[in-house]
């Protein structure tokens, strides 16, 4: 048998130590994190590919109104490699969560905190794969404590005109300054949600009605922790367009239009609404308030109640004069010192003055034997300062 050559077998071991620096797990290790990429963030907003945080705190997808509250997420990430990840998450309170894991890319991870102190809490959490390459932070804030719902949008525009599109304003304030976006329902069967806008700024919606009738548009403003405001509503009514072109009817509506300015000297507003309902109320309960007042003319009248604590219905659809009006209201707070105030207005716009009731909202019930017991108290004392007298 014919001998090898001795560089024959110096190869062959040089090849095997080569194969066995390549083949070990440092190198590679070393190798895939030139082909490996790092987890994506969190992505809240769905512009840039981050894990994406959704949030609830106590069981809803409300804030909580008790505390200390406890909060739940669901935390997602994916992989671009598809590597299995571990997150950690900073809750900016002086408590973390080290990384945890391993969960799928794309995978659900159900966490919870509770927090130890009121206000906006930051949140940040990452993700690395299995090869230790980590992904860049993902946020979210959350404010912690009682949340307030923004105010009845105020809707402006064109209210008696003829077929066709038209612009429409829209304009609330959030007691908090968080964002408002608007849900609008138009009255024919369309509805539509703007994105968000700051608290306050003004923004413009148009629409087109081409059937012939009278519609009532609604709008709510609606905050980031989806609390709404009350409805606020506008009377759209839609009618022919007539073009006049002759003479005669020209004059005519001359003469009209100075019959309707003379009438609206002549006219009358109503009288300051009565009110009547409750005296007194409890905070997020719902109250039925009846408002009745007559036009010395007879015309219909629209009602205008603010309620004590900075919201208002706007001015309702008209009514026959005379007839009773059901609103209701929910107050959300204690205000001891609450007064309702409401006036009417009729179909030429003359309105009426003010009319004021106060309406306390407190969570103390009155005994009622108790006041009796005070009141029969008084009358003996003013009976024995009379016999006193007497003597």
């Amino acid at each position: 048998m014919e001998k090898k050559p001795r560089l024959y077998y110096k190869t062959l071991v040089v090849g095997f130590i080569i194969c066995f620096i390549l083949l070990s797990p440092s190198t590679l290790a070393i190798t895939k994190d030139y082909i490996n990429h790092p987890p994506e963030a969190p992505d809240i907003v769905g512009s840039r590919p981050r894990p994406r945080i959704t949030d609830s705190c106590s069981g809803n997808n409300q804030l909580p109104i008790g505390f200390p509250p406890t909060c739940y997420w669901n935390i997602t990430t994916t992989d671009p490699d598809g590597d299995d990840i571990y997150l950690q998450i900073d809750w900016d309170d002086g408590t973390y969560e080290d990384w945890f894991g391993p969960f799928h890319s794309g995978e659900k991870v159900p966490v919870n905190h509770t927090y130890s102190k009121m206000g906006i809490q930051p949140i940040r959490a990452r993700a690395k794969d299995t090869y230790g390459a980590i992904g860049p932070w993902g946020h979210e804030e959350i404010p912690i404590g009682d949340n307030n719902p923004p105010d009845a949008p105020k809707l402006s525009g064109p209210t008696r005109v003829p077929p066709g599109t038209y612009e429409y304003t829209f304009n609330a304030t959030d007691p908090d300054g968080d964002n408002i976006k608007y849900h609008i329902e138009w009255g024919d069967g369309n509805g539509e949600e703007t994105e968000f806008y700051s608290s306050g700024e003004k923004i413009t919606v148009n629409h087109t009605f081409s059937e012939i009738q009278v519609y009532f548009m609604k709008a709510q403003a609606i905050d980031p922790y989806d609390y709404s405001s009350e409805w606020a509503t506008l009377r759209i009514e839609i009618s022919k367009s007539r073009q006049i072109s002759n003479l005669f009817t020209n004059r005519f509506l001359e003469q009209f239009l100075l019959l309707e300015v003379f009438l609206r000297i002549m006219n009358h507003p109503p009288d300051a609404p009565d009110i009547d309902g409750p005296v007194r109320g409890k905070p997020r309960v719902e109250y039925d308030f009846v408002f009745s007042t007559t036009d010395p003319e007879g015309d219909d009248v629209s009602y205008y109640v603010e309620w004590g604590d900075g919201t208002s219905n706007g001015w309702t659809d008209y009514y026959p004069s005379g007839a009773d009006v059901l609103i209701s209201h929910t107050w959300k707070k204690i205000d001891w010192d609450n007064i309702i105030r409401a006036k009417a207005k009729d179909i030429h716009g003359a309105e009426s003055d003010w009319s004021i009731t106060p309406v306390p909202i407190n969570k103390i019930t009155v005994n009622h034997l108790f006041l009796r017991f005070l009141e029969q108290f008084l009358f003996l004392e003013v009976f024995l300062r009379i016999m006193n007298l007497l003597r």
